[in-house]
């Protein structure tokens, strides 16, 4: 039996007030490419100054390396950084075909079509790397915030440890960067956009697109905490709630869409929503370059898929899940994701019954592992979080963390590691009592 909740509300048009399209680049420093020959580097397509540390090399086949654009380690980590100019015709094209939304929307048209394929990606599919990635970042930097970092003293855990708090983002989880990049990258039509969530997905697509000036509706399972459930519709969303689990929600609302022709803003499985996530990832590195492990909660699959693109190999990345949902943890071990159960008591933020087939490709590139953990090793830390910090985080916010605290991960010597603390929204009673 589905449910909806308060009027599809209408919210006034506020796309004038900003006049500046944030589509395109904020920041001029986003990318110079490299010519073959060009200061003695190497030769071949890179891109300079999309971070300050630039350490990732992929090679391209030859028919895609006139296609592509990726990074390359140019061997010159002291070269000069340059701003972008309008001589530049590769960077500016470069940079204007990533926010052009256009280009999304023929990805739109191909992505599915792609998503379950075999062999080498095609641009497509391999589109979320630490290039659109920092174009995200620039595209959605009016509307979120670049969360903080504490470092944990040495003693916690034998080795350094950072938390990274993305539960301190608008709406109390990550999931606004997704949803921003998803709507920028888009024509919103009149319809709106439409969703299906757990909850945290849920209120940052209504809290997007509140700001964007359009509506939204949301579909949740029968079992999302009200606490939840009021955050979406707190933010002027239409809620409609029913069903058992996120994959009934999401096929309600894929019914729902055939017919209103609003724009679907996905959890997980989508180009933009992965390079949003990534911006995540972007941020960790900028703050804590010197991280080997990144410990991130893992349902759908967005956020690792996309910490797991920015990284690219250069810190091992690992998915802590609960044992009542070991989506990705059961792809990993099938080598193609598979149904798996939802359970447990983070299954309203990480209860996805298959990960996404994007975000699977970039964790079987990059060699992402996952651990499982107990639920009581999940209060353990939501414990932990609020005793030594006096930080509200919700069961899939303190998961990440619940792997160090238990050891189902034990860093290896010499390791200085990262930990994900993602979500906030849960009854702050529940975890001070």
């Amino acid at each position: 039996m589905w449910q909806t909740f308060g009027p599809l509300t209408e919210v006034r048009d506020q796309r004038q007030m900003c006049e500046r399209d944030v589509r395109q680049p904020q920041n001029t420093q986003a990318a110079h490419l490299q010519q073959p020959g060009e200061g003695g580097g190497r030769g071949g397509l890179s891109v300079s100054n999309v971070h300050p540390i630039v350490r990732h090399e992929f090679e391209p086949t030859p028919q895609e390396s006139q296609h592509e654009i990726r990074l390359a380690r140019t061997g010159r980590p002291d070269q000069e950084h340059r701003l972008a100019t309008p001589s530049d015709t590769t960077a500016v094209h470069a940079m204007r075909t990533l926010h052009n939304p256009a280009i999304w929307t023929e990805l739109d048209r191909k992505e599915s079509g792609l998503s379950g394929g075999r062999g080498r990606a095609s641009v497509w599919r391999i589109m979320t790397d630490r290039f659109s990635i920092a174009a995200a970042a620039a595209r959605i930097s009016p509307y979120v915030r670049h969360t903080p970092l504490m470092r944990l003293d040495r003693g916690e855990f034998g080795v350094p440890v950072a938390l990274k708090l993305e539960l301190l983002q608008h709406t109390g989880s990550f999931k606004p960067r997704g949803a921003f990049n998803r709507m920028l990258t888009a024509d919103l039509p009149a319809a709106g956009v439409i969703a299906a969530s757990g909850g945290n997905h849920g209120a940052a697509v209504a809290y997007a697109a509140r700001a964007l000036g359009v509506t939204a509706e949301i579909f949740v399972p029968g079992g999302t905490p009200d606490t939840k459930v009021s955050r979406i519709r707190g933010y002027g969303a239409r809620v409609v709630q029913g069903g058992d689990t996120y994959a009934e929600a999401l096929a309600a609302s894929r019914e729902r869409q055939a017919v209103s022709g609003a724009l679907e803003v996905h959890a997980y499985d989508h180009q933009a929503v992965l390079a949003g996530q990534g911006t995540v990832g972007r941020e960790f590195e900028a703050d804590a370059p010197d991280l080997t492990h990144i410990l991130v909660a893992t349902g759908g699959g967005g956020l690792i898929g996309g910490i797991a693109a920015w990284y690219a190999g250069a810190a091992q990345i690992v998915s802590v899940e609960p044992e009542g949902c070991p989506g990705l943890h059961n792809a990993l071990m099938a080598g193609q994701p598979v149904d798996a159960p939802v359970g447990g008591l983070a299954a309203d933020a990480l209860g996805a019954r298959r990960v996404g087939s994007l975000m699977f490709e970039v964790a079987r590139r990059h060699g992402v592992v996952a651990v499982l953990v107990e639920d009581s090793a999940i209060l353990a830390a939501q414990r932990f979080l609020w005793d030594r910090f006096r930080l509200i985080a919700e069961p899939g916010g303190a998961t990440a963390l619940a792997a160090l605290l238990s050891e189902r991960f034990i860093p290896p010597e010499g390791a200085r590691v990262g930990v994900l603390v993602c979500g906030a929204n849960t009854d702050p009673a529940k975890v001070a009592s």
